[in-house]
């Protein structure tokens, strides 16, 4: 059918191209890493899309244990598609270094819920596979009570609560 629909020539190529995809393997694949310049703008994305499971790729582009890392993250999108992941340049944003408390590159961050689990500093990813493997097992491990599995902003709840104690502390001090 293809071969009279579309001709020789054509059903040839598109199968060439997909050989190729297979010969270069995942990480030339399409990857579902998203990245960001402001660290305001992925946080944002977090917790508007509100992922069960995401983990946070922290790199500088100068960094060759970065750049090495690159492609194996690409990897890991793929293979772990219950997880979100994001990518922050920390050149491009140190805002984003202190605000997430990264002090070296690379560094992952694997959440779950809008949580922080585990935190690896540096490029050993058979030891991140590993964090990756034991946050999802350890969330499908616990029943939650019905309505409680369900991402929680945690930074808004601290300071809705703070700003609630700051300003009857300031009344109380007045």
């Amino acid at each position: 059918y293809q071969r009279r629909v579309h001709g020789e020539s054509e059903v040839k190529e598109q199968s060439s191209m997909f050989n190729r995809f297979l010969r270069r393997g995942l990480s030339q694949l399409p990857h579902r890493v998203k990245s960001f310049d402001n660290y305001k703008d992925m946080k944002a994305y977090v917790d508007t899309t509100k992922p069960i499971f995401s983990c946070m790729y922290f790199s500088a582009a100068w960094n060759p244990m970065c750049i090495d890392a690159e492609k194996h993250v690409r990897d890991l999108s793929n293979r772990y598609i219950q997880y979100t992941f994001t990518h922050l340049d920390c050149d491009k944003d140190v805002l984003g270094r202190r605000f997430y408390s990264i002090k070296t590159e690379p560094t992952f961050i694997v959440c779950c819920l809008g949580h922080e689990m585990v935190r690896q500093v540096g490029s050993d990813l058979p030891n991140l596979e590993e964090k990756i493997n034991r946050v999802y097992e350890f969330y499908k491990s616990i029943e939650f009570p019905k309505g409680t599995n369900v991402y929680e902003p945690y930074e808004a709840n601290f300071m809705r609560e703070y700003n609630a104690l700051l300003r009857e502390w300031e009344q109380w001090v007045r």
